[in-house]
Protein backbone atom coordinates (compact mmCIF):
# COMPACT_ATOMS: atom_id res chain seq x y z
CA UNK A 1 0.00 0.00 0.00
CA UNK A 2 3.10 2.08 -0.13
CA UNK A 3 2.24 5.73 -1.66
CA UNK A 4 -1.69 5.15 -1.53
CA UNK A 5 -3.95 7.00 1.66
CA UNK A 6 -5.09 4.65 3.46
CA UNK A 7 -8.74 4.15 4.25
CA UNK A 8 -9.73 4.01 7.51
CA UNK A 9 -12.19 0.45 8.04
CA UNK A 10 -15.42 0.61 8.34
CA UNK A 11 -15.74 -3.08 9.26
CA UNK A 12 -12.92 -5.38 10.95
CA UNK A 13 -12.12 -8.59 11.38
CA UNK A 14 -10.28 -10.37 14.49
CA UNK A 15 -8.98 -13.99 14.56
CA UNK A 16 -7.45 -15.53 17.65
CA UNK A 17 -5.35 -18.69 17.65
CA UNK A 18 -2.77 -20.95 20.77
CA UNK A 19 0.29 -21.73 20.11
CA UNK A 20 -0.30 -24.34 17.19
CA UNK A 21 -1.99 -21.21 14.57
CA UNK A 22 1.42 -19.74 12.82
CA UNK A 23 0.07 -22.12 10.26
CA UNK A 24 -3.08 -21.70 9.91
CA UNK A 25 -3.08 -17.99 10.36
CA UNK A 26 -0.96 -17.79 7.53
CA UNK A 27 -2.92 -20.13 5.44
CA UNK A 28 -5.99 -17.61 6.05
CA UNK A 29 -4.46 -14.41 5.94
CA UNK A 30 -2.83 -15.31 2.09
CA UNK A 31 -6.06 -16.36 0.47
CA UNK A 32 -7.65 -12.54 1.27
CA UNK A 33 -7.18 -9.98 -1.54
CA UNK A 34 -5.50 -6.07 -0.42
CA UNK A 35 -8.75 -4.76 -0.03
CA UNK A 36 -10.22 -6.76 2.96
CA UNK A 37 -10.79 -4.71 5.80
CA UNK A 38 -8.50 -4.39 8.72
CA UNK A 39 -7.69 -7.87 10.88
CA UNK A 40 -6.51 -7.66 14.01
CA UNK A 41 -4.74 -11.15 14.83
CA UNK A 42 -3.97 -12.28 18.75
CA UNK A 43 -1.85 -15.15 18.32
CA UNK A 44 -0.26 -16.47 21.31
CA UNK A 45 3.80 -16.29 20.66
CA UNK A 46 6.86 -16.30 23.16
CA UNK A 47 7.73 -12.55 24.18
CA UNK A 48 9.39 -10.33 21.75
CA UNK A 49 8.00 -12.61 18.98
CA UNK A 50 5.05 -10.61 17.52
CA UNK A 51 7.02 -8.28 15.11
CA UNK A 52 8.76 -11.31 13.84
CA UNK A 53 5.77 -13.37 13.11
CA UNK A 54 4.77 -10.17 11.66
CA UNK A 55 7.86 -9.85 9.24
CA UNK A 56 7.13 -13.46 8.57
CA UNK A 57 3.91 -13.25 7.45
CA UNK A 58 3.68 -9.67 5.32
CA UNK A 59 6.19 -11.07 2.33
CA UNK A 60 3.55 -13.66 2.32
CA UNK A 61 0.49 -12.09 2.13
CA UNK A 62 -1.23 -10.06 -0.30
CA UNK A 63 -2.99 -7.58 2.87
CA UNK A 64 0.03 -5.47 4.34
CA UNK A 65 0.72 -6.88 8.07
CA UNK A 66 2.18 -5.57 10.78
CA UNK A 67 2.49 -5.22 14.76
CA UNK A 68 -0.16 -2.91 15.42
CA UNK A 69 1.05 0.32 17.62
CA UNK A 70 -1.26 1.88 20.67
CA UNK A 71 -3.96 4.29 19.94
CA UNK A 72 -3.05 3.33 15.92
CA UNK A 73 -6.49 3.35 13.34
CA UNK A 74 -7.78 0.16 11.76
CA UNK A 75 -7.01 0.57 8.05
CA UNK A 76 -8.61 -1.68 5.48
CA UNK A 77 -5.63 -3.74 3.58
CA UNK A 78 -4.02 -4.26 6.42
CA UNK A 79 -3.86 -7.09 8.97
CA UNK A 80 -2.39 -5.97 12.69
CA UNK A 81 -0.47 -8.73 15.16
CA UNK A 82 -0.97 -7.87 18.61
CA UNK A 83 2.41 -6.89 20.39
CA UNK A 84 3.47 -9.28 23.36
Amino acid sequence: MEGQTEKKSRYLAVIGASAGGPKAVLTVLKELPSTTCGILVIQHLSHGFSGKFAEYLNPQCKMRVKEAQPGETVCDGTVYIAPD
